[in-house]
């Protein structure tokens, strides 16, 4: 029997739950859950993903994130063939990591939004990983009520403009909610989001299959990142793509930009920037390990990135929610 094809349109809200094979554990330790949420943080700004929830379990994680381009599948694919070959490297191992499909369940978002982030962030508690959300490290609980830039990029808004106050107070009644629903037994949504694929009001899923013929939007080229990055350095896009020129900051940003906010595949971005795919791969990476350590880079390339999204000409449908830094203050 052939696999159902999985829904994809722009705007679409998933919850997204992954498990490990049955003989073995997601995560050995903290560095491979780091490792994970470095996957997960660049293919949001990769695939422009919108990410609300998530929670990583000794046996799997839950994601809950909406599509502005509709490319749920591009941006998964991402995250656990990402995540498969450094737990192969690690480990010394060539196997399945996990088991069978991730489970993908559009929700109607202004009916289940609030709700699945409780329920992601009440997981732990109810596996015995903490015996509160606050004492849970690795979900994204903390950054709705103690907001922090620790990698991935969460968008807190949605879910805080359920309450009113100042920022400070809506995280202070996010966090009641939470509290508030401690004891609940989760095992009816959980068995629920299992066996749907669609769920929310009737004549939601009627709204799905319209909605699933709507073309995504245009992503952003290459050359367009290239135009961009040269504009905001006041230099020549010929110096970006030139090869020859060391130290080459501008160009360097450029090569790190294209590869976290395309899928271009690397031969496309060598051939661009005229070098080797590997060459590409490794320059982004020093860029990466750079901007960690250097506060300086880290708001450059993301004020790059701002002027880029706000400025292209092929950005249609572009949410709020994508800025550099959307989590509330």
């Amino acid at each position: 029997m052939p696999r159902p094809t999985r829904i994809e349109f722009p705007g679409a809200v998933y919850f997204i739950s992954a498990a490990a094979m049955s003989d073995q554990t997601l995560f050995m330790d903290d560095i491979d859950r780091r490792k994970l949420l470095e996957i997960l943080d660049n293919a949001v700004r990769r695939y422009n993903l919108i990410l609300h929830a998530f929670t990583l379990l000794d046996d799997g994680y839950k994601l809950l994130f909406e599509t502005p381009r509709a490319n749920m599948v591009k941006a998964m694919q991402y995250i656990n063939s990402h995540y498969t070959a450094y737990v192969n490297t690690r480990r010394r191992q060539a196997s399945q990591v996990f088991k069978g499909r991730y489970l993908s369940t559009i929700i109607e978002k202004p009916r289940y939004l609030l709700k699945l982030c409780r329920y992601i962030h009440l997981l732990p508690v109810s596996k015995g990983l903490a015996k509160h959300p606050d004492l849970y490290p690795w979900s994204s609980h903390s950054k709705y009520v103690l907001p922090n830039d620790q990698p991935p990029l969460i968008y807190t808004k949605d879910i805080l403009s359920n309450y009113g106050g100042n920022p400070r107070r809506r995280r202070k009644r996010y966090q009641q909610y939470i509290e508030a629903a401690a004891s609940t037994d989760l095992a009816p949504i959980t068995l629920l989001l299992k066996k749907t694929r669609v769920l929310g009001a009737a004549g939601f899923a009627e709204k799905v299959s319209k909605a699933d013929s709507i073309p995504a939007p245009i992503t952003i080229p290459p050359e367009v990142i290239i135009n961009k990055t040269a504009e905001y350095y006041s230099v020549s896009t010929d110096s970006i793509t030139d090869n020859k020129t060391k130290p080459n900051p501008p160009r360097n940003a450029a090569i790190f930009l294209c590869r976290n906010m395309t899928d271009t595949p690397l031969e496309k971005l060598g051939e661009i920037f005229d070098v080797g795919p590997s060459s590409v791969c490794n320059t982004a990476k020093r860029v990466e390990a750079h901007r960690k350590s250097d506060d300086t880079l880290q708001k450059t390339l993301q004020q790059i990135e701002h002027f880029i999204r706000r400025n292209s000409y092929s950005v249609t449908q572009e949410p709020a929610a994508q800025e550099p830094a959307p989590a509330e203050s």
